[in-house]
């Protein structure tokens, strides 16, 4: 019988959000959680799903206040938790955050296995990429002036008034 390598993931409480639990049990033998030490509401759901764990999840409570905080952290505790261990143990961070592929490589080269896995799916990542398409649009038809009007709108500030786009 295969038995699945040893896996510890790591991921920070605002990316766990949009994991399935189910799925992540079957994958890793530890979880580490980083979660802002003022944070109060926990879904119940995920506290139940957590639980099923047992001790194989461990929260972190940190008083990081972005994901730079929180990305610090985590490459923190990989570090500490790389000298501790066997090299046979492979880390897995669950995170959207590119800036963890460096990470990732220079952990590889020490010779341990370590992934990076994507949280959000790719039609997610292009609807939010769309939404941010549209708000720019709507923000250039706010502030630009059209071409074939020739009022002039005297409630805008006179840098906006006065604002014309080239071509």
């Amino acid at each position: 019988m295969n038995q699945l390598p040893k896996r510890y993931i790591f991921v920070d409480y605002n990316s766990l959000k949009r994991v399935k639990f189910s799925k992540l049990e079957k994958v890793c033998n530890k979880v580490f959680i980083l979660i802002h030490h003022s944070e109060e509401n926990i879904p119940f759901d995920l506290v139940l799903q957590a639980q099923r764990l047992g001790k194989r999840v461990k929260w972190i409570s940190t008083e990081a206040d972005d994901i730079n905080g929180f990305n610090f952290h985590i490459s923190f505790l990989m570090g500490a938790i790389h000298q501790k261990v066997d090299d046979s143990i492979e880390f897995a961070i669950l995170s959207d955050d590119k800036s963890f592929d460096i990470l990732v490589d220079f952990i590889n080269d020490s010779g341990r296995n370590c992934l990076r896995i994507k949280t959000k799916k790719k039609k997610q990542k292009l609807e939010e990429e769309n939404s941010n398409i549209l708000e720019e649009e709507i923000l250039e038809d706010t502030f630009l002036e059209d071409e074939n009007n020739d009022d002039d709108d005297d409630s805008l500030p006179e840098p906006i008034r006065n604002f014309k786009t080239s071509g």
